[in-house]
């Protein structure tokens, strides 16, 4: 595929990453999907439409688990979208959002970071 040869000679082109995702969700290969949207979010470029299109892939997924009775696991893959989502409009670095961290939360007047579910 076209996309996975971009991807290789650039890893960090996002639109290369976000047109993926979309052909796979496009396909219905959902959890393929939303790991290319993630890869895609490191990019400022397409970050916040990355993060978006996670969200809705992460919606649908939670969506399916809830109709199967998981409740609590589609409770956790709606707040990992958001959480993501959160972070790229909040301006977490790629680190941050690579590893899972959330952006400020405040305590006190104080801000802090927090680990988040991804």
């Amino acid at each position: 595929m076209y996309y996975s040869k971009c991807v290789s000679v650039n890893p960090s082109y996002g639109p290369a990453w976000l047109n993926w995702g979309s052909s796979l969700a496009e396909s219905n290969d959902l959890p393929a999907a939303e790991a290319k949207f993630a890869a895609a979010t490191v990019d400022p470029e397409v970050a916040i439409k990355a993060g978006v299109n996670l969200g809705l892939v992460k919606n649908i997924r939670a969506n399916q688990m809830a109709v199967k009775g998981d409740l609590e696991g589609a409770e956790r893959t709606l707040r990992g979208g958001v959480n993501r989502l959160r972070m790229i409009c909040e301006g977490a670095t790629e680190g941050e959002r690579r590893d899972g961290t959330l952006g400020e939360v405040r305590d006190g007047g104080e801000i802090q970071r927090k680990q988040g579910y991804i």
